[in-house]
């Protein structure tokens, strides 16, 4: 972590709060991050509030039927997480969300080194989003549809993430099976957290 991006985590943690779930742990064999960490080494995850305290998940068209997740989106080297957090709100849902919580940050380091160098991290924030109908501003982002869950469906999510099937998507160029156990992972810091709240 640059000693600018250790600014941006203080002033993120004075703004929302110290983030319920923080912790490092091992990319496994994912190499998804890898493709990811050529364009952005950083991402935010949307966990949008929608009314009757229902959070919004999306799936995208060339995802396998019935495969939900929490919004997530890159952040480029130019922005701060903020900004980025912002941005793929509108671009993913078309929603004006206020942040209210920062809820998770989970960092990501290569499987054969504990010691190694943080990879990639993650920063999950609970954004009140319950005004407005969600649709997609930006077609590139390629989703299909959204559905609205209740809070406590977060971890059967993660769960349905883990068992994705070891089959290739071309998409992805890797394994669902793979690309799944890595995307549970901070669904599983979400919905640790919420239960926090």
């Amino acid at each position: 972590m640059t000693i600018n991006q250790q600014q941006e985590m203080e002033e993120l943690v004075q703004r929302f709060g110290t983030p319920l779930v923080h912790r490092t742990v091992p990319f496994g064999t994912s190499t998804y991050w890898t493709q990811q960490a050529w364009n952005r080494t950083r991402e935010v995850c949307m966990v949008i509030r929608r009314p009757h305290d229902r959070l919004l998940t999306f799936t995208k068209t060339f995802y396998p039927q019935g495969v939900y997740r929490l919004l997530t989106g890159g952040v480029e080297f130019h922005e701060t997480v903020l900004e980025a957090l912002h941005r793929e709100v509108y671009e993913e849902t078309g929603l004006q969300a206020s942040v209210e919580r920062f809820l998770a940050c989970i960092s990501y380091h290569a499987e054969e080194d504990k010691d190694s160098a943080i990879r990639f991290t993650t920063f999950a924030f609970l954004l009140d989003g319950r005004e407005g109908t969600p649709q997609v501003i930006d077609p590139q982002e390629q989703l299909a549809s959204y559905q609205e869950v209740p809070i406590d469906e977060i971890g059967h999510i993660a769960q349905q993430l883990e068992c994705l099937p070891d089959t290739h998507s071309s998409m992805l160029k890797e394994s669902w099976k793979h690309w799944g156990r890595f995307r549970a992972v901070i669904h599983r810091a979400v919905a640790e957290s919420l239960q926090m709240l």
